[in-house]
């Protein structure tokens, strides 16, 4: 689809290439209506297919990084547990060696 949206946006860029510039005026063109209304009408057909395409990309995306933030988190709070776990254990190891030392 994004294709053809490109070709139209060529299509109307040849268009005006070849238009008539009006009389007095080096930046102004005539155009016939009906003419840009079709290219118009045709990349309104193409372009809600091209939206939901992209706005389903972002969303996948979203869901990629809040997915990504849950994992680190669960991560983050394993490696904390372990961490508490060997100061603990450390803690627990250094009283044994004074109470066998007394």
């Amino acid at each position: 689809m994004s294709n053809r949206i490109e070709q139209v946006i060529g299509d109307i860029e040849e268009y005006i290439d070849g238009c008539k510039m009006q009389a007095f005026s080096s930046t102004k063109i005539i155009v016939d209506r009906t003419q840009i209304e079709d290219f118009l009408d045709e990349l309104r057909q193409y372009t809600p297919e091209e939206v939901k395409k992209y706005q389903r990309m972002l969303n996948n995306r979203d869901k990629i990084l809040s997915d990504a933030k849950r994992k680190a988190s669960e991560v983050e709070e394993k490696a904390q547990a372990y961490a508490d776990h060997m100061v603990s254990e450390s803690q627990i190891t250094k009283l044994a060696y004074e109470k066998a030392n007394e």
